[in-house]
């Protein structure tokens, strides 16, 4: 068995990196129809599929909930295969209700007019949400194997790195200077400097025409009320990306204008392998367009498994 094949067969999650215009969305759901073909009850998330890749796939339309793959025309009636697009603003809203002590807390946040601007484009949200979709499946337990395609490279890193870089964010002094500018005072700070502190950032409310400052104290305050069980998600969510039964895979095409991006990724991710001169797992040709249908995911599956497709057996569950 290939070192690919024992991969799709034994890992919980498997990641696949790389430059953009390489076929890495592409190789995220060839892998994942053949995991589905294996016998595994497999999902495939991605982040902005093309309109060809969803028609490959037999689906109209891909949303935020699972989407059915029908594989009955690749010999594979008994499959189980899903398709998800990652949708960061719900997410973040599904994160905040599941974390909230109470129906009132997660709402104070989720009303919060900052909150509405800034959780669906905040730097390093995005990242952070698609790993915890992928944390979230995993726990859930419905599906034997997640296929993810991350973002293309120069967000790679980001995407891995996100966990570490939200605790970083949640520990800072921004974050709580955020909810008391005051505190940006010396200790030993005149009451007047306070009091004048103040009065600029009143100044600044009547001139801007909005509330500014007390919306950052109150986001920053209701956030903080999170943050305990947040820091503990988070820490989870970083050892599943970590953890034996996750497996990152570089895709690459030998393009002059991609070597140097690739070459950067791979050093990039340094730390979560072992070294930059990782094993070469399959090679595929040069297709002359993307594909159109399963069959041609098919064939791409026979050229990254040329041993062949075991038969499926019988669907089972990951359990918790």
């Amino acid at each position: 068995m290939t070192l690919l094949a024992q991969a799709l067969e034994t890992k919980r999650v498997v990641l696949c990196v790389g430059s953009g215009g390489v076929g890495k969305t592409t190789t995220a759901a060839a892998l994942a129809v053949e995991a589905a073909r294996r016998g595994r009850r497999t999902a495939v998330l991605t982040v902005d599929p093309a309109q060809r890749l969803k028609d490959a796939l037999g689906l109209g339309a891909l949303g935020s909930q699972a989407r059915r793959v029908p594989l009955a025309t690749v010999g594979a009636r008994g499959a189980h295969l899903d398709a998800f697009l990652l949708d960061v603003k719900r997410t973040f809203d599904d994160l905040v209700r599941a974390l909230a002590s109470t129906p009132e807390q997660a709402e104070r946040v989720l009303q919060n007019r900052l909150y509405q601007n800034l959780s669906g484009t905040l730097a390093g949200t995005a990242e952070y949400m698609a790993v915890e979709t992928v944390y979230r499946l995993a726990e859930e337990g419905d599906y034997d194997l997640l296929v993810v395609d991350t973002p293309p490279a120069r967000h790679a890193v980001d995407f891995l790195d996100a966990p570490r870089r939200l605790l970083a964010l949640l520990d800072s002094r921004a974050f709580a200077i955020l909810k008391d500018p005051t505190t940006i005072l010396p200790a030993a700070g005149s009451r007047l400097a306070h009091l004048v502190l103040a009065a600029v950032l009143r100044a600044l409310e009547r001139f801007t025409g909005m509330g500014l400052v007390r919306e950052i104290g109150e986001f920053v305050g209701a956030i903080e009320a999170l943050t305990g069980a947040l820091r503990d998600r988070v820490r989870r969510v970083a050892a599943l990306l970590h953890a034996e039964s996750t497996w990152l895979l570089l895709v690459a095409a030998p393009e002059p204008r991609l070597v140097a991006e690739t070459d950067t990724l791979v050093r990039a991710l340094a730390p979560l392998v072992a070294t930059g001169g990782a094993p070469v797992v399959a090679e595929v040709p040069l297709f002359p367009g993307d594909p159109g249908s399963l069959a041609d995911l098919a064939t791409i599956g026979r050229h990254l498994f040329p041993g062949g497709v075991r038969h499926v057996v019988p669907a089972r569950g990951l359990g918790r």
